[in-house]
């Protein structure tokens, strides 16, 4: 057991629109004291929703320096000329999905003894992820995609999410939306689709299966929560576990369009790594029986399955528009027939604070036990990509980043 520990929170400087916190200063003040021999140091910031001085009235030292911390904990990827040596992190780095703009994080990571661990793959025995921002991403992206789908078609309009302040707000002004018409196509299953859902609820839209999705649906606004066995196939096996799609997803081959030629909205909530086939081809992309008017990617993965992901958008600039024809990027909504596409990867940042509070929950009672009290569950040894800059097992497929 671990009697004493200092643990950093870096400032998130890479994106101007992030504003959360790993650790929100309530749970920081528990945390110290219940902890006699913690430290918290936190670098200051003034993009944080949670400013300085409400940290050091919980407690913290509140500095630039983090070089006497045993653990440092951000939420996304920093540069690699900002890697302490030899220290230990904690974040979202997505590297594992082989990101090519986070190449130089690894490739620094591994120069400087580095040890990373990344909240995506800190699991409980059950192979649960026990932390994550899913449910906000997937609350805050339908709201943005359903709020692109009035402005396209001019059936409604909803406040942009820069003027909402909680999520009781959110529900309130979705609701506004009525009389709404269209087929939603929601692929992925967890938390992220679970926030879509409430979203897709609220505005009165109706569940259905797959055979009144891509037949004739009764109701004018339906949705169809597809799993992997209705958008992955596989020629040998009929049933899959989802252990075995995401260890052998060479064996498998994408079985989309079916569903996409169907849809109006198209909101993507699923996992998917470079190791997987693509969901649609160029070429698919751009037949004319591939008819969406918006696309959503909450999971965000550039470059990824779907060639309508081109670039990042920002929550001040939700959307971009790509032309049918070319797959070209064009200015939002300048064309009927173009698809207009939402690719922001911070989501949650919509609703920092509650965001921060949920996830700064999860880290108090779900993570942080294993550093004092040990990894009986080697839930820390399989959340490390690196180890003092060497890949660990499981990342071994990373190795040529490294170079």
């Amino acid at each position: 057991m671990i009697t004493e520990l200092t643990i950093g929170i870096i400032r998130e400087k890479q994106y101007p629109t992030e504003r959360r916190a790993p650790i929100t200063p309530d749970v920081a003040k528990h945390l110290l004291e219940a902890h006699k021999g913690l430290n918290i140091i936190v670098q200051p910031s003034v993009q944080r929703v949670f400013d300085d001085t409400s940290y050091i009235k919980a407690g913290c030292q509140v500095t630039d320096d983090l070089s006497a911390c045993d653990v440092i904990l951000g939420l996304r990827e920093i540069e690699a000329e900002e890697l302490i040596p030899k220290k230990k992190y904690l974040f979202f780095s997505h590297v594992a999905k082989r990101r090519p703009r986070n190449k130089r994080l690894l490739k620094g990571a591994h120069d400087n003894h580095v040890t990373i661990l990344d909240y995506e793959f800190l699991k409980g025995t059950n192979n649960k992820r026990l932390v994550g921002f899913g449910y906000w991403a997937g609350l805050v992206g339908a709201y943005n995609v359903i709020r692109a789908y009035g402005l396209k078609t001019g059936q409604f309009s909803v406040l942009s999410t820069s003027f909402l302040i909680d999520k009781d707000q959110l529900f309130e002004e979705i609701k506004k939306v009525t009389n709404c018409k269209g087929r939603i196509l929601v692929t992925g299953q967890g938390k992220v689709t679970n926030g879509v859902v409430e979203v897709l609820e609220a505005i009165g839209a109706k569940e259905v299966n797959r055979q009144q999705f891509l037949g004739e649906p009764k109701a004018a606004l339906v949705f169809y929560l597809a799993s992997p066995h209705d958008y992955m196939r596989h020629n040998d096996l009929a049933h899959f576990s989802k252990d075995y799609l995401r260890s052998h997803p060479q064996e498998f081959e994408s079985n989309i369009s079916e569903y996409i030629k169907k849809a109006d909205i198209y909101i993507a909530g699923h996992y998917w790594d470079s190791r997987f086939p693509d969901f649609l081809t160029q070429e698919e992309a751009m037949c004319e029986d591939i008819g969406i008017k918006v696309f959503g990617d909450v999971s965000c993965d550039l470059p990824g399955p779907l060639p309508f992901s081109k670039q990042l958008s920002t929550l001040e600039e939700p959307f971009y528009d790509v032309k049918r024809s070319d797959l070209s990027i064009q200015p939002a909504f300048s064309g009927d027939d173009n698809v207009t596409v939402m690719t922001i990867d911070n989501l949650p940042s919509a609703l920092a604070v509650e965001a921060s509070v949920d996830f700064a929950n999860q880290i108090e009672h779900l993570v942080l036990p294993y550093f004092w009290e040990g990894d009986y569950n080697k839930v820390l040894k399989r959340a490390t990509v690196l180890r003092n800059g060497n890949l660990n097992e499981p990342f071994k497929y990373l190795s040529d980043y490294l170079e």
